[in-house]
């Protein structure tokens, strides 16, 4: 091996002089280093080429394979283009029989503009694939899109359980982590061990063990995001609606001690980026949970992925109870409600939204009836809409009642307050737990949202036609796990 890298240094007396120079010229760093990278990329080829010799391949013997991760970091971008500048240069007559599969976040289309691009099950036969641009490194790759994982495949997922489970449950998989693979394998095999111990409901999905016994939403959040202390600081800022909101959480005097340092939130926020956590696992646009859907007027949030936003909300409403003041659930809304207040006109759903994360649902309609008798209906339904997908608190502080309040089980409670008031009550608390993932659309909860609608449509002074037209498409929406078609600004801005 000392003759090839003598022959393929100039001026080297013998292999072991090559080696040498090979060395200093790596430690001048830039253009030298980057010779050198490529002199080493093409001595692992040859290595490979010369061990993998003609009786290998009489003999049916498995190409050598290398399994690169995580290729859209800058140290997997070099490796793989160091692959890809040798392959790319003039043929000597001899292929290395090197496999490389690669896996990337994002599409990289602007990085390997000539790679050719297939589906995978165009792929079951054959790729297809030949260098479409002599020279370019980039045409050297195939890309193959990997779509996420779908229902079935998580009903196959789910086989190995031992006893019966949920109706919903798959759905609920479904629709709280969108086909993302570690998080949809993870869940399922949680759900397999405890299905062997008794009833598993959608509900509990994020609190069930992990293999080692702790939650497996916690176990998620280390695989995903393995940083302690990025991890620490996302975990708050998930209930943020944008970057605004998460440094008012950031630089807020925090009691105790507890503050969350401001410096936080850049590397936050480019971790994000670079980690492709900013949109919908699919790559489109991120429609939330049943019945709700981000678009230009809506928040995405800060977090805007809803897989990892739903895992780092379940995480800051889990730890509440053992976290410094300054950390816990109540409090942490009740800075972002104080923020939105202050933001003033506009900022009214994000207000009442933080109001019934925090639980504190009676101000949150008083507020919702008095907005009815003056917005428009178009407004006040995507108002409503909005404020109904708020974070439910956690359950050590908080009784879920929502059902049986959408129901009008409650409705005796307020006997003093009028019609309308008693309808927004029941619809707002009906929309609060549609939102969640884990909750099956039962037909009459569904139901119940378009009597709610018809009902006050005969009562709003102008906005009859908008609340009617409503009272049709949303029960069908909710039941079907569809984003509630629109009518107006999210934020009621006008």
């Amino acid at each position: 091996m000392q003759q090839w890298y003598q022959s393929r240094s100039a001026g080297s007396d013998d292999g072991e002089a090559a080696l040498i120079r090979l060395s200093l010229r790596f430690h001048q760093g830039g253009d030298f280093q980057h010779a050198v990278e490529r002199t080493l990329a093409a001595a692992f080829l040859e290595d490979l080429t010369d061990a993998y010799g003609r009786w290998q391949r009489i003999n049916r013997t498995p190409r050598p394979l290398v399994l690169l991760d995580n290729a859209h970091t800058p140290a997997g971008q070099h490796a793989l283009g160091l692959l890809l500048e040798h392959r790319a240069a003039p043929p000597s007559g001899v292929r290395d029989p090197l496999v490389v599969v690669a896996t990337r976040l994002g599409d990289g289309a602007n990085l390997y503009p000539d790679a050719t691009t297939r589906e995978l099950p165009e792929l079951t036969l054959a790729s297809g694939w030949e260098r479409s641009v002599p020279g370019s490194p980039s045409a050297g790759l195939l890309m193959v899109p990997l779509a996420p994982l779908s229902r079935d495949d998580l009903l196959l997922m789910l086989d190995p359980a031992k006893g019966p489970l949920h109706r919903h449950l798959p759905s609920a998989l479904h629709a709280l982590t969108r086909g993302h693979p570690l998080g949809s394998r993870l869940l399922c095999e949680a759900v397999v061990r405890a299905s062997g111990q008794g009833h598993v409901g959608p509900e509990e999905l994020l609190d069930l063990p992990a293999e080692e016994g702790r939650p497996v939403s916690e176990v998620l959040l280390e695989r995903l995001i393995p940083q302690p202390q990025l991890r620490t600081h996302l975990v708050p800022l998930a209930l943020a609606r944008d970057r605004d909101a998460a440094h008012a959480l950031m630089t807020a005097s925090v009691p105790a001690g507890g503050g969350l340092p401001g410096a936080g939130l850049p590397s936050a926020a480019r971790y994000l980026e670079e980690e492709h956590w900013t949109g919908g696992v699919d790559g489109g646009g991120d429609t939330d949970v049943a019945g709700t859907a981000d678009g230009p007027d809506t928040a995405r949030g800060f977090v805007s992925h809803p897989f990892l936003r739903a895992l780092l909300v379940h995480e800051a409403r889990r730890t509440s109870a053992a976290v410094e003041p300054g950390r816990r659930w109540e409090y942490l809304h009740g800075l972002l409600r104080e923020h939105h207040a202050e933001r003033g006109a506009g900022h009214e759903p994000d207000v009442l939204r933080h109001t019934l994360a925090a639980g504190d649902a009676h101000p949150v309609v008083s507020r919702l009836t008095e907005f009815f008798g003056n917005w428009d209906a178009g407004r006040w339904l995507d108002a409503i809409r909005y404020v109904a997908e708020a974070p439910r608190p956690p359950s050590d502080e908080w009784t879920d009642h929502r059902t049986e309040i959408a129901r009008g089980a409650h409705d005796g409670r307020y006997a003093e307050t009028d019609d309308v008031r008693r309808s927004v009550n029941r619809l707002l608390h009906a929309l609060w737990y549609l939102s969640e993932t884990y909750a099956e659309p039962l037909a009459g909860l569904c139901d119940d949202i378009g009597s709610e609608l018809a009902f006050l449509s005969m009562r709003h002074p102008s906005g009859r036609a908008v609340l009617n037209e409503a009272a049709r498409a949303w029960p069908a929406a909710a039941r079907e796990r569809r984003p509630f078609p629109r009518y107006g600004s999210a934020r009621g801005e006008e």
